[in-house]
């Protein structure tokens, strides 16, 4: 029997939480906050699994039957009662997957209109605390503020097909307003560097040019600086790690096990969850915890 899906959705304050809860549990195979649905703005300790962040390990306790897919949206960090809390995002995780199929969205939104509405809205830049609490969550997905109001439809039809999660396609209604805008004023100088450059370039490019005026063809690209891009490439798309564990108790040798991983889901002294680079699915577990440490290799 196929376990109901969890989509996890996490972001930081300011990115737009309330919208795409509201978006991912739109649809009517899914749940999630359908209180949300008819508010502009409720407190996240209002959000059906705030108690289950807060003490993950009681969501043993919650019915997933009435549905096969949910949504819960977790601001990071969020207000429960008018006090600051840090969701346990990660034992949340680990909590979940025990008992459904999870799916993690991160959302993204401009760094410099995060950290202006942050300053706004509660005097300092929580953005460390975000990056702290979700060090060891492997995004499924991210989640980005500014692509949405750009291809609208087209973007909640390529995350449902990445996330092979149904999503409603058709809301106009959540689109319509790109807050952005409220941060953003026009440029008006008249000496940006760039401006006459790109006019030059625009120019050139409509025009007939001779060839006296053609730039000479770059050398070719060098072993090394194709050893750099290639660098550069794995660092940006590439995961990677290895996780080794110390077994020496387990074994009657005292050699290492080592793992090579593109997925870490749960890594605790008795429990590791992962995907390897094959994109099998990999489950260990111990009756003593167990030594260990990851390296992460792109």
């Amino acid at each position: 029997m196929k376990k109901p899906t969890l989509l996890i959705v996490v972001g930081p304050q300011g990115s737009g939480n309330h919208m795409w809860s509201k978006l991912l549990s739109a649809h009517p195979d899914v749940s999630g906050w359908d209180e949300l649905q008819d508010e502009v703005w409720l407190g996240h300790d209002n959000e059906p699994f705030a108690k289950y962040w807060r003490t993950p390990v009681t969501l043993e306790h919650f019915d997933f039957s009435s549905s096969d897919y949910w949504v819960t949206s977790i601001s990071a960090p969020y207000f429960d009662n008018g006090v600051e809390r840090i969701p346990d995002i990660t034992t949340f995780i680990g909590n979940a997957i025990q008992l459904v199929d999870i799916k993690v969205a991160m959302i993204s939104r401009d760094v410099t209109i995060l950290e202006s509405q942050q300053n706004r809205l509660r005097d300092r830049v929580t953005l460390p605390e975000l990056f702290e609490c979700t060090e060891h969550v492997y995004p499924d997905i991210y989640l980005s503020f500014e692509t949405l109001h750009l291809y609208g439809s087209k973007y909640l039809k390529h995350i449902s097909s990445i996330l092979q999660f149904p999503v409603e396609i058709d809301q106009p209604a959540l689109l319509e307003h790109d807050s952005n805008k409220k941060y953003i004023t026009g440029f008006e100088s008249d000496n940006y560097w760039l401006d006459d450059l790109a006019k030059v370039a625009s120019s050139v490019s409509t025009t007939s040019v001779s060839t006296t005026t053609l730039l000479p063809l770059p050398a070719p690209i060098t072993e090394a600086e194709m050893g750099q891009f290639k660098k550069w490439w794995n660092n940006i798309w590439r995961e990677e790690y290895e996780i080794i564990i110390n077994a020496s108790a387990f074994t009657n040798n005292n050699q290492d096990l080592h793992f090579s991983a593109k997925k870490l889901i749960k890594t605790t002294p008795k429990h590791f969850i992962f995907t390897d680079m094959k994109d099998q699915r990999n489950e260990i577990k111990f009756l003593e915890p167990a030594d260990f440490h990851i390296i992460k290799i792109w």
